[in-house]
């Protein structure tokens, strides 16, 4: 399985290299990752489809950040109750980063939470799968 692609970036064109090593439960060919141009700093998304293995080239070219696929899971805000709503993304962000731009609404259903059944803005808890936090579990 190949581990290292060639990319170009959605902005300024600039072709560079993604380290990824796919785990073929969890990442389809019709998979999105959320990557970061080394070039321009210009987020964007990419099919994996479009990714191409990069012993195919030999180029010199730009190193971008090592994607990573991970698993986000997040907690109610109310009631604390854990893991409420949980989330598959690829991406090369790092926490701080993932942490903001990932917002998502859900519904508690825990009986003590005082917001149970009203569509609420999440937190995001923590991670599995990925290298992002160390509170991984």
């Amino acid at each position: 399985m190949d581990y290292e692609f060639v990319t170009s970036c959605a902005t300024c064109s600039k072709e560079f290299t993604i380290l990824w090593v796919l785990d073929q439960r969890r990442v389809g060919p019709e998979s999105v990752a959320k990557i970061t141009c080394p070039a321009c700093g210009v987020r964007f998304h990419r099919k994996i489809s479009e990714f191409i293995p990069l012993k195919a080239r030999e180029l010199d070219l730009l190193t971008g950040r090592p994607v990573r696929t991970v698993e986000l899971i997040y907690d109610c805000p109310s009631c604390g109750l854990r893991g409420i709503f949980m989330s598959l993304v690829h991406t090369d962000f790092s926490w701080e980063d993932l942490a903001q731009e990932t917002n998502q609404t859900a519904v508690c259903h825990n009986t003590s939470c005082a917001r149970k059944g009203l569509p609420q803005k999440i937190t995001l808890g923590r991670t599995r799968l990925g290298a992002l936090n160390p509170s991984c579990s």
